[in-house]
């Protein structure tokens, strides 16, 4: 199972998500498109320390 987006298609989307997450089931955090989704290594409460994580989120805002 994936998430349907229902954007707008001006709204720019990016969906991280970790398998090492025991929280949430990492197959439903994704689209399901691999230019949106984004995997790390961490866990759920870990990303919040990831510095890829603020990396992809930096690029992604600048538009790259």
């Amino acid at each position: 199972m994936v998430l349907v987006p229902r954007f707008l298609n001006s709204v720019r989307q990016t969906a991280i998500y970790t398998k090492n997450d025991e929280i949430l089931d990492w197959h439903v955090c994704r689209i399901g498109d691999p230019d949106i989704d984004v995997e790390i290594s961490a866990t759920h409460v870990g990303m919040v320390f990831s510095p890829l994580v603020y990396s992809v989120v930096a690029h992604r805002l600048a538009g790259e």
